[in-house]
């Protein structure tokens, strides 16, 4: 098999149509192998949850496309960020297993991804709250608004968290996440 633009622009197509903005293309010879190779096509639209693998680590290789390989520890907190593009030569990324980690499109991408084990829906357990890392993520930026001197931390609004994140996240969401902040 053959894997070139015309296959990676049918997948693309499909993935752009898809609801989830993303779709998977199996490059398994059987679905009795004991291994998860496929090409994951997505679009910039696409939520991928944090989540974690406890029996494998995981490689994640940029085929085409732009995106962000996102770790975070126990706690919701950013711990690495790899900005995968292969025009500046950078290519893919080794996940280690039981590291909470994420995808973050930033233009149209295909990633070749591969794990030991079947395929198994990710469990509950195993996909991290979203509420804890945008309560991470508003404490880190109050932190960063008074170490700059620029604002203080108390004066800090839902809407003033909402311009700042140019409307990525829901002001409804920011204001239940500055409750428990």
């Amino acid at each position: 098999m053959l894997i070139d633009n015309k296959l990676l622009d049918e997948v693309a197509l499909k993935a752009a149509n898809n609801p989830r903005k993303r779709i998977n293309f199996d490059l398994r010879d059987s679905e009795m192998e004991n291994t998860q190779r496929f090409l994951n096509v997505m679009q910039p639209d696409t939520v991928l949850p944090i989540h974690r693998h406890h029996d494998s680590s995981e490689i994640i290789c940029l085929v085409r496309g732009k995106l962000d390989s996102v770790w975070y520890d126990n706690d919701g907190r950013e711990i690495e960020r790899y900005h995968l593009n292969p025009l500046d030569g950078r290519y893919a990324v080794k996940i280690p297993a039981e590291v909470w980690h994420t995808l973050e499109v930033i233009e149209p991408s295909v990633i070749l991804e591969c794990k030991n084990g079947c395929w198994n829906s990710v469990p509950e357990e195993d996909i991290m709250d979203h509420r804890l890392v945008l309560k991470r993520k508003i404490e880190d930026l109050k932190e960063t608004e008074a170490r700059s001197c620029s604002m203080e931390p108390n004066l800090i609004t839902p809407e003033y968290v909402w311009r700042m994140w140019s409307g990525q996240v829901t002001l409804e969401d920011i204001e239940e996440a500055m409750k428990s902040v």
